[in-house]
């Protein structure tokens, strides 16, 4: 009888999730997730040419065993690909640069201005770089503003700084930068003080503890030790704030910046798993408020990706954040939240029509056929091997039995060369007026199978057609060219801050054309495990005249631009009539 009775036990949820899929099981507000996504036309042609590109590059993960969690390393390991886009050498073109988890050098490839790119690692950096530790999430900034872009690098140890000479060469200023804190994974920066140079904002992602292994990763490591602000002092020096008001960040997938309520503040939204991500609000004195309350209606419970999007004519930004979705086991979904009228987050993501990615990763809002309205890209999948081996099963009975047990790292199920999440396709949500929709038709990019990380786009040739790059786990990489037939036009622009940080990190741009107007947020740092290219290009469909483009600071000051030639590059330099 008791035989019967366990086996019951194991069976019935398994089945309740199963008919959950069903028909009429479901709960009303997430019936949505099941319905067939409107089918659209992709405007554009994506192509594979990473042969062709010169990027060459397999990221691959480190064979040292992991005392206790051996069993589970891939799941353990599974993220960490990156890809950070920067014109390093000052040329005018962005270069590309790629981290290992393994104990190999990364990898830096400078554009050639041909549509292909050269390994230059050797050139630009000291060869004992990542010889002792893995490095994760790269940024680049120009810490001493003097107009190059300086390195910052989390790794498994401490974090390293590297300094950009001139666009010649990186030299390693880690010691004399005064970074104190280690075991950071994820980073960003942001003018806390707002007086011209980036801060550094950094947390964890450790979900291993001392006692049971898998402590933090129950408790969602809710301790104060991994994470830190720390203050530009100026020249790349650097003391720890204090009191900032950031606290109980939680497993740290990666952080966000951004203006929530539209009022020309930096408020910060550390993107998390196994839990409410947390969200905390610029005070404008250079503290924060605690605000993770505004999500406690969230459903959703693994974040990784953060990005910003504007609906046309609104001055408060949608946020996109990737999690999970399975119809039997994790129906969260991505989530799309946009603050009301009344200071209430509201998430439309089911509405919209982006919920439904699998185990989403990287996001990107990208105007792929520069129609004027910003389409999403999405990574896709978790751990490839053996297709007929399932991890989710017995991971999903793991998670029928208590915390304490499932806090012993021996008690988790051997993977070996099972598959979680695996072999899943990438996703491209296409805007349709107010709701997105997927392309009737096969492309490289939506049939790749790798697994997905980090997502940028890299306009290699400054044509208005930005290839996308997506960096793999323990993968190759790969480059997506788009051939872009419509005949629209379009703008792009690279900022310039004075009175503001050098980067411009914070700037709003809104353009107006035809009618029509657009915003964005200025953040090529905000992605995740990854920093994309530094510059804004806007698609203007068929208009044929540009009305205006109004430019806001990061310190408030607002500028127009007139008189600027469509289908090329601008340079906007923030006004000497600016003030901090």
């Amino acid at each position: 009888m008791k035989k019967y009775l366990f086996l019951l036990f194991i069976i019935l949820p398994v089945l309740g999730l199963e008919l959950s899929r069903k028909r009429g099981f479901l709960p009303k507000e997430y019936k949505v997730f099941f319905k067939s996504p409107k089918s659209l036309v992709l405007p554009v042609q994506i192509r594979d040419v990473t042969e062709k590109s010169g990027i060459i590059f397999t990221h691959k993960l480190i064979e040292r065993t992991l005392k206790d969690i051996q069993h589970i390393k891939p799941w353990v390991l599974g993220s960490g690909a990156t890809v950070s886009i920067s014109d390093v050498n000052l040329d005018g073109f962005s270069d590309v640069y790629l981290t290992q988890m393994d104990l190999l050098p990364n990898k830096l490839f400078l554009n050639q201005k041909d549509g292909t790119f050269r390994d230059a690692t050797a050139e630009f950096f000291p060869p004992d770089v990542n010889s002792r530790w893995i490095s994760l999430k790269p940024t680049f900034f120009d810490c001493d503003n003097d107009g190059d872009q300086d390195l910052f690098i989390n790794t498994s140890d401490c974090p390293r700084l590297y300094r950009n000479e001139a666009g010649k060469k990186f030299t390693d200023i880690t010691q004399s930068a005064g970074l104190s804190i280690c075991h950071t994974v994820n980073g960003n920066v942001v003018d806390v003080n707002s007086d011209g140079l980036l801060d550094l904002i950094y947390a964890s992602y450790n979900i291993y503890g001392t006692e049971k292994q898998m402590d933090n990763f129950m408790n969602a490591d809710r301790s104060r030790e991994y994470h830190a602000a720390f203050r530009n002092k100026g020249q790349c020096q650097f003391e720890k704030i204090e009191k900032i008001g950031i606290e109980d960040v939680g497993l740290t997938h990666s952080i966000g910046v951004v203006d929530l309520r539209g009022i020309n503040r930096k408020d910060l939204w550390f993107v998390t798993d196994v839990g409410t991500d947390r969200l905390f609000l610029d005070n404008g004195d250079g503290t924060y408020t605690n605000s993770t309350d505004l999500l406690k209606t969230a459903f959703n419970r693994h974040g990784m990706a953060f990005d910003v999007s504007y609906d046309e004519g609104e001055t408060r930004p949608s946020v996109y954040i990737s999690h999970v979705f399975s119809p039997s086991f994790m129906v969260e979904g991505n989530a799309l939240w946009k603050m009301d009228a009344e200071g209430e987050l509201v998430n439309s993501a089911r509405k919209m029509g982006v919920s439904d990615c699998g185990h989403a990763w990287g996001g990107k809002f990208h105007d792929l056929d520069l129609d004027g309205d910003e389409d999403l890209l999405v990574t896709n999948g978790f751990v490839s091997k053996n297709p007929k081996k399932d991890y989710l099963f017995p991971l999903a009975l793991l998670g029928m039995t208590n915390r304490d047990y499932m806090r012993h790292a021996r008690n988790w199920p051997k993977m070996n060369d099972a598959s979680l999440y695996g072999y899943q396709k990438n996703c491209i949500f296409l805007r349709d007026q107010e709701n997105f929709g997927v392309p009737a038709s096969a492309n490289d990019f939506t049939e790749d199978l790798l697994d997905g990380r980090a997502i940028v786009t890299l306009d290699v040739l400054k044509n208005g057609s930005p290839s996308i790059l997506v960096a793999n786990q323990v993968q190759p990489l790969r480059v997506f060219q788009v051939a872009n037939n419509s005949g629209n036009n379009w703008i792009g622009f690279h900022l310039r801050g004075t009175c503001s940080n050098r980067d411009a990190f914070g700037t709003k741009v809104k353009l107006l054309s035809g009618g029509k107007s657009q915003l964005r947020w200025y953040y090529p740092s905000n992605g995740y495990s990854a920093q994309t290219e530094s510059s804004l290009l806007f698609g203007l469909g068929k208009n044929s005249t540009l009305d205006e483009v109004d430019v806001r600071w990061p310190n408030g000051h607002s500028e127009k631009f007139n008189g600027l030639a469509m289908n090329q590059y601008h340079t906007l330099t923030e006004g000497a009539a600016c003030a901090r």
